[in-house]
């Protein structure tokens, strides 16, 4: 039997992202992410794999700090990535031959690149990147800030160059993003460059964001995804548009309907398939993303995935990503069908849709198992596949299957010394009713070591979204919980991905309805369990998980502990604070504004029931999360504290939202002992012989 599981042994895990297929099906490129001993910061390589099985994984390059977005040459013979490895620190394209050699550098953009394509002749590229929006209302001061930071003044002042004054203009409501702060004045655009580097030729322009750029097979068109509307800031809506790689004016191929994005060309460049939904009342923003394609010519879209009742994507959480894995669409290389994921229950699997002459295609699971594919890609030319796979047992690792689905290899074993040490909890399936005799499905992890006859403290954690799930998936914070001896409840209850429409939509203009009762009905059947210890609950979560546990203590007393991290408690500042409230909390108060429905706002707020708290609570936010804003979390502990209530509140100087999945390595380590020290002190350690049997309070 293994040891127990550790806080630092975050330090010593890597984190694998990013699987890309080479064009031929023989080469998986991917990124590994490390954290480094000294320093306790990030580095990201580029590790590449035969698909056979004769080469090992080895690392591709060699980068002091990140190198990513490894993306083959459509002949297959070279690899560009992003790194920020030269003395400007910005994120440019590099090139390097599949057979190694040194990195060239393509690009020189200010401010660095964030994505980009290749030409489909291999001999240039079409890369998107921020630029000053001429139109700001400080447009003239940002240009002149650039201008010195450019050539190294911060802005203080040297020489005959007085300091620049320390003040933002802004004049539209989408004034700033988490993890990104303040906007900087700058749009993204379209640029094309070619392989040999030297003058890039930028191909859109206007007050607009233009992003994810595709070349077309037949070099004539550059895809992207924009709203072009004054109203752009106001609304959840996006299209795909088409310009020539020479620029012009750029033509919209879809309607203006809801969020349209990921646009990936046919092979025959006829068509484009992309993910979208057209925001239908009553789901709204809940709606399911599905699959689509458009005619580049006449512009027609049309739904491929009506009949299938899931969303296309990826939303299983877990704490152990460096990123987002891509989820498609990929075309099948005869062009009769679309790869894409999609979130089933607990588990996401690659689908393919097939692409009939007209109307609906036929949806069919390619991938099985009790397992989570973050990402994968689909080879040009053969249809094989890479994967990046976690289960409960697997932080994750690299997948090869070929396109007939046979012999499913695996291409990586980056934690396999760490886990060979490891006495892990294995989760188990955990059913349950729910409210109006819905089936909620949850998973309950036992402390390693378990033993029959006695009775443990038991936690109960809750997703954040709330569109996302629990499911199979590696959870560090899960497995340090059971380590320290905890039994572990986690659910998906009603606005949870993966159940259908209906399901995700439910919790419209109902937070802490329902989903509550949902919930408590998980603990209500977790308590029936003979080694429970019913006098000894916790409840934490984040996000709206951290809604769902401020709410939680203010309308039942039967947790002993509890653990919020970036909190709401406070509907009605979060409309005017969080870089999404303005629309996303209107869209879950079905409509509802702060001065023409208080009362909505007010009852759906957990700080309207503070003074019912008696739960021992650690409040642990970011002071840069944008999302959910630290006065969420200053507002219900100075209420709290003023109540006399027992509160502490863990403030992480310099996080933001993602705190707890890409936060400074030495922050999540301290996360994660603020949570098991809180919890221990207030449930105690291990288990207990004695216990109750009489239910929950």
């Amino acid at each position: 039997m293994g040891r127990k599981v550790r806080v630092e042994d975050l330090f010593t895990l890597s984190f694998v992202s990013d699987p890309q297929i080479s064009p031929d099906g023989e080469r998986v490129a991917f990124v590994v992410t490390t954290i480094d001993q000294k320093s306790l910061e990030y580095v990201s390589r580029i590790y590449m794999a035969s698909t056979d099985g004769r080469q090992p994984a080895r690392q591709f390059t060699s980068g002091p700090k990140s190198d990513r977005h490894p993306r083959w040459s459509p002949d297959g013979k070279m690899l560009a990535f992003l790194s920020e490895r030269d003395k400007d620190k910005k994120a440019q394209i590099y090139v390097m031959d599949v057979a190694g050699g040194e990195a060239r550098r393509v690009t020189d953009q200010d401010g660095g690149v964030s994505g980009f394509d290749w030409a489909p002749d291999s001999q240039g590229f079409v890369y998107q990147a921020r630029v000053l929006d001429d139109t700001g209302p400080d447009a003239d001061f940002l240009r002149e800030w650039y201008a010195r930071e450019k050539n190294g003044d911060t802005g203080k002042g040297s020489g005959d160059k007085p300091p620049l004054p320390e003040v933002r203009v802004f004049d539209r409501i989408r004034y700033k993003a988490n993890g990104i702060g303040q906007w900087d004045g700058r749009r993204s655009q379209i640029f094309v460059i070619s392989l040999e580097g030297g003058a890039a030729r930028q191909i859109t322009s206007g007050p607009y964001d233009h992003t994810s750029p595709r070349w077309s097979p037949d070099g004539k068109w550059i895809a992207f995804v924009a709203d072009r509307d004054p109203e752009a800031d106001y609304r959840t809506v996006s299209d795909i548009w088409v310009v020539p790689p020479t620029g012009g004016e750029p033509r919209r191929l879809t309607a203006s309907l809801g969020p349209s994005h990921n646009p990936v060309f046919s092979p025959n460049g006829r068509y484009i398939a992309y993910l979208g939904h057209t925001n239908p009342e009553p789901a709204g923003m809940s709606s399911n993303t599905r699959v689509w394609i458009v005619d580049v010519n006449q512009g027609e879209p049309r739904l491929l995935t009506a009949d299938f009742d899931a969303n296309a994507g990826h939303s299983v959480g877990s704490d152990m990503r460096s990123e987002a894995g891509p989820v498609g669409p990929f075309w099948a290389p005869d062009g009769r069908s679309i790869y894409f994921l999609s979130t089933i229950g607990p588990s996401t699997h690659v689908h393919r849709v097939t692409v009939p002459g007209q109307g609906t295609g036929e949806v069919t699971q390619v991938t099985a198992g009790e397992r989570d594919i973050f990402g994968f890609t689909l080879a040009a030319r053969t249809g094989d596949m890479a994967l990046a796979v976690t289960n409960p047992l697997l932080p994750g690792d690299v997948f090869f299957l070929p396109a007939d689905g046979v012999q499913e290899r695996r291409l990586s074993a980056v934690n396999d010394n760490w886990l060979a040490e490891l006495d892990l909890s294995r989760p188990e399936p955990f059913n349950f009713t729910g409210a109006d005799g819905w089936s909620i499905q949850g998973f309950i992890m036992k402390p390693p070591g378990f033993e029959e006859g006695r009775r443990y403290p038991a936690v109960l954690e809750v997703h954040g979204g709330p569109h996302s799930a629990y499911g199979h998936a590696f959870f560090l914070e899960f497995q340090l919980l059971a380590a320290a001896g905890f039994v572990v409840l986690y659910t998906n209850p009603r606005g949870s991905d993966g159940y259908g429409e209906a399901f995700r939509a439910a919790v419209i203009n109902d937070w802490g309805g329902k989903d509550y009762e949902d919930l408590m009905a998980g603990v209500d059947a977790l308590c029936r369990l003979p080694f429970i210890d019913t006098e000894r609950l916790g409840v934490l979560g984040g996000s709206y998980g951290g809604f769902m546990t401020n709410w939680i203590v203010g309308h039942t007393n039967r947790f002993r502990a509890a653990v919020t991290q970036r909190s709401i408690s406070n509907l009605v500042s979060m409309f005017g604070t969080s870089d999404i409230g303005y629309f996303f909390n209107v869209h879950h108060l079905s409509g509802a504004l702060p001065w023409s429905d208080p009362k909505v706002y007010e009852y759906r707020s957990p700080l309207t029931y503070v003074a019912n708290v008696t739960t021992p609570i650690m409040i642990i936010h970011s002071d840069q999360d944008l999302r959910c804003p630290f006065e969420q979390a200053e507002q219900f502990f100075v209420a709290l504290r003023q109540l006399r209530k027992t509160a502490r509140l863990v403030r992480f100087a310099g996080e933001n939202h993602e705190l707890s999945r890409s936060g400074k390595p030495k922050n999540r380590a301290e996360r994660l002992r603020q949570i098991l020290s809180w919890m221990t002190v207030y449930l105690g350690e291990g288990s207990s012989a004695e216990g109750r049997s009489d239910g929950a309070r």
